[in-house]
């Protein structure tokens, strides 16, 4: 109409309106009440605040970046990996960073792998090997498990240039020679189950042994054996031949020239170069063995153990004249011995122990005894039935207070770890597993066991 004003259109603001419009968008699809519940809120909030919220939201978020998330403990960690199998679990986790594969090998270092432990025992050929692969040829110390090697794992066993310990079961021939050849910090080799070995002949070019051990070698021949000793020569400190019913007595010509410390299953001759330096001499479960040479003489002898052989009283008379020196004497369980091979024995004035458990002596012998050695201060009397209530009490109460004591002399030790382990069990010598009694200054300790128990027991 003429003469009227128009009124002019509010300008809106583009931002604003967009805004609502977007606003509205996203408010299709709320309920109405919602949508009146934030508006009412956001008029309440001043602008001031609304600034401070975003502000103290937009640096917590910078904080959160730039903060690292807080690490398991070490001790959590290694739990984890306890229950984890080497093959192929551990493997991988030893991949993921460096902390993870730090404490895996503080676990299962690469350079001693035992594979008769539980977490690293194998379940397959294939296991082996990558163990084998992880080790990064810098094994010292290797326990196969009871397993058939073949030549891959041989090849890899040849690549450690500093393996030190090497234990196998039922190894070839061919493998074995290929180890000796081509390990040249080796020093100590362990067969087991070897019964299907044969050996005619030790490689030149082996290296030089330490320590060597064969458990079951039926089929070892003299040759083979003196071929060994000759190749490692003054390096050969102990040889363990078990079940080597191949073998004889001239296999000592070699030994006592080459070897400082001999343990062999069977003994029937020393050469004389042998017994002058002679110490510890154990012919356990020997039962070939009645009497002793009488043309040797043993000077230096100290422990003689005779534990379940057909000794006699001839025999005991043997000893007594060859052996002045002797100061502990093990007669356990021989039977053909009587009152008058003990008290024989008793000229030996400086025996300190003597064990005559489950012979047929009377107190005539321990009278003898008492009599004769001055140093004399242990007798071991238990399931000697011809002795009196009267002796058996009062030796049985002597030991049981030197054992209490605690502080144990020499030879007290060497008797204290016979009693322990025949306590495990009986059957069991126990001569071979006692450390105490051998001394730093002895050139010769020869062992000798009639039957496998050595190997039991070092399985």
């Amino acid at each position: 109409m003429a003469g009227k004003k128009r009124q002019p259109q509010p300008i809106l603001d583009t931002c604003s309106a967009s805004q609502q419009h977007e606003s509205s968008d996203a408010d299709d699809d709320v309920p109405l009440a919602t949508i009146l519940q934030r508006r009412r809120l956001s008029a309440k909030a001043s602008p001031k605040q609304k600034n401070g919220v975003g502000v103290a939201t937009v640096l917590q978020r910078k904080d959160t970046k730039g903060s690292k998330l807080p690490l398991l403990s070490e001790v959590s960690e290694r739990c984890i990996m306890a229950f984890l199998l080497v093959v192929p679990d551990r493997l991988r986790v030893e991949t993921v960073c460096k902390r993870w594969l730090r404490l895996s090998r503080e676990e299962l270092p690469v350079t001693e792998l035992d594979f008769e432990r539980v977490p690293v025992r194998p379940s397959l050929r294939r296991d082996v090997s990558k163990m084998l692969e992880r080790a990064n040829q810098q094994l010292t110390r290797l326990v196969l498990p009871d397993i058939t090697l073949v030549d891959a794992h041989v090849d890899l066993i040849v690549q450690q240039q500093k393996l030190c310990v090497f234990r196998a079961h039922r190894m070839q021939k061919k493998h074995i020679f290929n180890i000796v050849q081509r390990c040249p910090d080796l020093k100590t080799l362990e067969l087991l189950d070897c019964r299907a070995l044969t050996l005619s002949k030790w490689p030149r070019d082996a290296v030089a042994l330490r320590e060597v051990f064969l458990n079951g070698c039926n089929f070892v021949t003299n040759q083979a054996a003196s071929s060994l000793i000759q190749v490692c020569g003054s390096t050969l400190k102990k040889i363990i031949f078990t079940d080597a019913t191949s073998l004889d007595s001239r296999i000592f010509r070699d030994l006592s020239s080459n070897c400082a410390s001999v343990n062999l299953r069977d003994l029937q001759l020393l050469s004389e170069a042998l017994w002058g330096s002679l110490r510890w001499l154990d012919l356990s479960s020997c039962r070939g063995i009645s009497s002793f040479p009488k043309s040797t003489c043993l000077p230096q002898l100290q422990v003689l153990i005779l534990d379940k052989t057909k000794i006699n009283d001839e025999g005991l008379r043997e000893i007594s004249q060859v052996a002045p020196s002797l100061r502990y004497l093990s007669l356990q369980d021989c039977r053909a011995i009587s009152d008058d091979g003990v008290t024989a024995i008793a000229r030996c004035t400086n025996l300190e122990l003597v064990d005559l458990k489950g012979t047929p002596v009377t107190d005539t012998s321990l009278h003898a005894l008492e009599a004769q050695c001055p140093c004399l201060h242990l007798v071991r009397v238990d399931s000697c039935r011809s002795i009196s209530r009267k002796m058996r009490s009062k030796y049985n109460e002597q030991i049981r207070r030197i054992l209490a004591a605690g502080s144990l002399r020499k030879y007290e030790r060497v008797f204290a770890e016979k009693k322990k382990i025949e306590m495990i069990d009986p059957n069991k010598s126990s001569s071979e597993s006692d450390k105490s009694g051998s001394e730093n200054g002895a050139d010769y300790s020869v062992e000798v066991r009639r039957r496998g128990e050595s190997y039991r027991r070092r399985r």
